[in-house]
């Protein structure tokens, strides 16, 4: 399943969003893998928001959901 990013229009893959795409930004691996098991609001904070916006998904909003 894809979601389409809110500015660009392109398709992302959810379970990329969800599990991989972390791995794409500057944290450590083992911030990045920390990062996966935190609950969904704490995978929104403003720094991991910075984080994907500095990749290229300046809308992306990750969540276990």
């Amino acid at each position: 399943m894809d979601v389409h990013c809110t500015t660009c229009g392109e398709p992302w893959d959810v379970y990329h969003l969800r599990h991989d795409a972390i791995y794409e930004t500057d944290l450590s691996h083992a911030e990045a893998k920390a990062w996966t098991g935190l609950s969904p609001q704490l995978k929104l904070l403003d720094r991991y928001r910075e984080k994907f916006k500095e990749v290229g998904m300046s809308s992306a909003a990750p969540s276990s959901t």
